[in-house]
Formats: structure tokens, C-alpha cells, sequence
């Protein structure tokens, strides 16, 4: 069972800061990149300009984000500046729930 699914079973604890960029890093990583050449996946790596995240992706990204974490992604939220690479998303989920993450 990968590290993520078991790791969502325990959502409801709190994540240290380091457990969450791991836990969107394996997703991204076993999930979405179809290029093996981009692996590991840098949680600065451009997620945008290396093709990773395109409107399917992004979608799935979203539905993961949002059950793993228990929050809702607003439409209004999905731009490139949130989802750009790893540490994005991350920032961005602490600006929803700072003190959650």
C-alpha cells in the first residue's frame, strides 16, 4: 500500500510541515509524472513547465488534495501561482489552514 493511501486513512492527525510536502510528492510522483526522466520529483520542480500538471492532472491533483486533507479547493484558487510545484500547493494549503498544517 503506497505511503499516501496509508497515510490518508490517519487525515484527521496533523501533518508536520515536511510530512505534508512528502505526502503530495509521492502522489505527484506515482500518479501524475508520466516521464520517468523527471523523477525524483524536486519540490521546487516546475510542475507546469515540465508537463506534469495539465487540466486532467490538475483535476485529479485537486480531488486528492481535497480528500487527504479535508479541505475544498475553490475554483477561484486553481491557478498556476497555487499549483505551480510542490512547495506551492503547500503554501497554499497553510494559507487555508495554518494552523492545520
Amino acid at each position: 500500500m503506497p505511503a499516501y493511501e496509508a497515510r490518508k486513512r490517519n487525515s484527521a492527525r496533523k501533518l508536520e510541515g515536511s510530512e505534508v510536502e512528502a505526502v503530495i510528492n509521492e502522489y505527484i510522483s506515482k500518479e501524475l509524472v508520466q516521464d520517468s526522466a523527471l523523477l525524483p520529483l524536486g519540490n521546487t520542480t516546475s510542475l507546469l513547465e515540465t508537463g506534469v500538471l495539465d487540466s486532467l492532472s490538475l483535476l485529479r491533483l485537486v480531488v486528492f488534495i481535497q480528500e487527504q486533507f479535508g479541505i475544498v479547493v475553490d475554483d477561484v484558487d486553481l491557478i498556476p501561482e497555487n499549483f505551480d510545484s510542490v512547495d506551492a500547493i503547500c503554501a497554499y494549503l497553510r494559507s487555508l489552514q495554518p494552523s492545520a498544517f
